[in-house]
């Protein structure tokens, strides 16, 4: 791999301090140093170079605006941060923009040097292409715990995955008791914990973090422990959000029986929220007040879908109550199926245990009436290599 290497800053002694850095590695060429803008561009439109490394020189604010309307120009290079003003904030713009890394100073050679390698590898039109499609995030939430979001989740996307051959992430937000790796049975190496102090974070970093459950679907789980759920924060979660929607087609996340404050950061994350209840009072009660609260919040009304899940006749209610007492039409009926607990006893989606029962129908009805992923502005089919 041949990597050509563009250095940007006001300050001519960082230029020199990286030159240093990688002027033994014979796969890197520095086709120029430049440190004023409009060198830069010159620099990039004529050299077109993979990476361009922008220095802590610049104010932030003039690097994320120049590299986006740089890229109108010139889309097929990769942009690499280097700041003193290292935040979550700064990370999750950067990403929004499509930055293939930030680092903090002092810098860590060693991952500015993968980060490097990778972002060179991902600099074709192609892979460009693909990095700026935007993932589409769906939220598994219910203010009653015990109706199954965790199951749904988990084979929601798995029938992402199967149904439209998608590069799905599960995003574990019940922070403190989740159980998302337990459906799974996955053994993770990591959790979302990792995320916290992290001092550089790019796309191949945080889909390192991330468990992979097959060639489709991969699950960033909570923490092992529930007394490190306090650290993770909105501040640290949220920058996450933009990355994940440039490496996933889907981002499923499920969550707590609750409005707390990580919650409400995913709410205005979310472009689909799956309403999950069962056929039952206590559930309908809580079902009411979620939609009631949903309404003070202004959360649009048209991104919610209500699901029903382990559905049974004769038991008192009908669905058409349940649609008059909300106002809302039920997207799905999910029927009880003991084929689903015998696959949650297993560690497998009942997906893949049963995929012919009636469950696994409901939820592939449920995968089909999901929002599209998208690419650049307009909506299209997914067509994705997998993560």
């Amino acid at each position: 791999m041949h990597i050509r290497l563009v250095i940007a800053d006001p300050d001519p002694v960082f230029a020199r301090e990286i030159s240093a850095e990688f002027i033994l590695i014979k796969e890197i060429e520095i086709v120029g140093s430049e440190s004023d803008w409009e060198s830069v561009e010159r620099r990039v439109l004529a050299s077109k170079p993979q990476t361009v490394i922008f220095g802590p020189g610049w104010a932030k604010t003039r690097v994320l605006t120049g590299v986006e309307q740089l890229r109108a120009k010139c889309s097929d290079f990769e942009a690499i941060l280097v700041t003193a003003e290292y935040s979550t904030e700064l990370r999750r713009q950067a990403a929004e923009i499509g930055f293939a890394g930030v680092f903090g100073i002092p810098i860590d050679s060693t991952e500015l040097l993968l980060c490097l390698r990778r972002s060179a590898a991902g600099s074709s039109g192609k892979q460009q292409a693909q990095k700026q499609k935007t993932g589409r995030v769906i939220t598994v939430f219910s203010t009653k715990g015990g109706v199954g979001k965790t199951v749904l989740t988990t084979n929601l996307a798995v029938a992402l995955g199967q149904e439209r051959q998608a590069n799905v992430a599960i995003l574990d937000m019940d922070l403190q008791f989740g159980d998302v790796g337990v459906m799974l049975n996955l053994m993770p190496k990591h959790t979302l914990h990792d995320l916290v102090g992290l001092k550089s974070v790019d796309l191949e970093q945080l889909k390192g973090l991330a468990t992979q459950f097959n060639e489709r679907v991969s699950a960033l789980v909570a923490p092992l422990q529930p007394e490190l759920a306090d650290v993770i924060t909105p501040l640290v979660i949220q920058p996450v959000f933009a990355w994940l929607r440039q490496a996933y087609d889907y981002v499923i996340i499920d969550t707590p029986p609750c409005f707390n404050d990580n919650v409400l950061m995913v709410l205005d994350e979310t472009d689909e929220l799956l309403l999950v209840s069962a056929l039952d009072l206590p559930s309908l009660k809580n079902i009411k007040l979620c939609l009631q609260t949903l309404k003070l919040l202004n959360f649009p009304r048209e991104k919610i879908k209500l699901v029903l899940n382990r559905f049974e006749r004769n038991l008192g209610l009908s669905t058409v109550e349940v649609e008059e007492v909300f106002q809302e039409k039920i997207s799905v009926q999910i029927p009880a199926d003991a084929a689903v607990q015998l696959a949650v006893n297993k560690g497998v989606p009942v997906m893949l245990e049963a995929p012919k029962s009636p469950a696994s129908k409901a939820i592939i009805e449920l995968s089909a009436i999901c929002g599209v992923a998208r690419t650049g502005d307009k909506q299209k089919e997914v067509e994705s290599v997998p993560a």
